[in-house]
């Protein structure tokens, strides 16, 4: 894994808080969500939480997966309501039903190859 997620997690943090309206990208999902009646739901890749922010404040059941763990620590140091898990994507276990999964745009940009998206894929179904 590169060190932008573990090392550089602050560098990220402050990078991305830089370029990306999260409230805006909230609203896209939770009008989603709102339509379909959803009102539990598994991020993909939550990095530092700034999402799932948003999630917890309207009451949305929420968790957030993600790879690094220093990326979880600053997540649930911004969320301490929130619950947060280290995975991997392409090898998810969830043990009981979800409601609904998302993966945010930029996620699946981090899988190289073919056959790593393909894993995500079958590992989210």
């Amino acid at each position: 894994m590169s060190n932008l997620y573990n090392r550089l997690a602050k560098v990220y943090e402050a990078m991305y808080q830089s370029f990306i309206d999260y409230e805006q990208e909230y609203q896209f999902y939770n009008k989603i969500l709102t339509a379909y009646r959803i009102n539990n739901v598994l991020e993909i890749g939550c990095g530092t939480g700034n999402l799932a922010s948003y999630f917890i404040r309207n009451k949305m059941g929420y968790c957030g997966l993600d790879i690094s763990e220093p990326m979880l620590a600053i997540a649930q140091k911004k969320n301490p309501n929130g619950k947060f898990i280290q995975g991997d994507m392409r090898h998810l276990q969830i043990n009981s039903p979800l409601e609904s999964i998302i993966v945010t745009g930029r996620t699946l940009n981090y899988l190289v190859e073919d056959t790593e998206v393909t894993s995500a894929f079958h590992s989210f179904f």
